[in-house]
């Protein structure tokens, strides 16, 4: 099964090579030499959600070789109603800002707008991408974090959460244990 903004069924292909699987998705890697591709099933987080009637989501990790704005976007109502509550997605400059990705800028924007504050972790440090304040539609955004790395992960937090503001603190006093109680709230 793969996980995209939309629930159907799709092709994903991935390179015929043991070394790495690294290309594989559903973006059409398949014109590449020797790849090979198969039908699978295509699920939104919506509606995983819904069907197993999962209440709380503590952590979402998200690593889809550049679609996981994607991903996040066909988790609309789980995350407008906060049941998730950190996330981490894998950012690559080239496969985000490419034709098969979605602008990291939109991403953060429609995270913020749901009470998801974004930050780059960078260097073991949290830098904050999103403005905060659902309000804010422009201003706030710094172009030089949006291309300070080809890759990098993205920490996406619930702003009303206890977890992070522990986590938070924890980067800022460059503990990299996440906070055990995130694990148990």
């Amino acid at each position: 099964m793969a996980v995209s903004n939309y629930s159907g069924s799709s092709t994903i292909t991935a390179p015929n090579s043991e070394e790495s699987t690294e290309l594989a998705g559903l973006r059409g890697d398949g014109r590449k030499p020797g790849a090979v591709s198969e039908t699978v099933i295509v699920e939104t987080v919506d509606r995983i959600v819904s069907k197993y009637s999962i209440d709380r989501i503590i952590h979402m990790k998200v690593d889809t070789e550049g679609n996981d704005g994607r991903v996040m976007y066909g988790a609309d109502q789980t995350l407008t109603r906060h049941k998730v509550t950190t996330a981490v997605l894998e950012y690559d400059r080239t496969a985000w800002g490419s034709v098969y990705g979605t602008p990291l800028r939109a991403v953060v924007s429609w995270l913020d707008k749901r009470g998801y504050d974004s930050y780059f972790i960078a260097d073991g440090n949290l830098i904050r991408l999103s403005s905060g304040d659902s309000t804010v539609s422009s201003g706030w955004w710094q172009d030089q974090s949006y291309g300070r790395t080809a890759w990098s992960n993205i920490w996406v937090s619930l702003r009303s959460s206890a977890c992070a503001r522990k986590t938070i603190a924890a980067f800022a006093a460059k503990n990299d244990v996440i906070p055990s109680a995130c694990y148990f709230m």
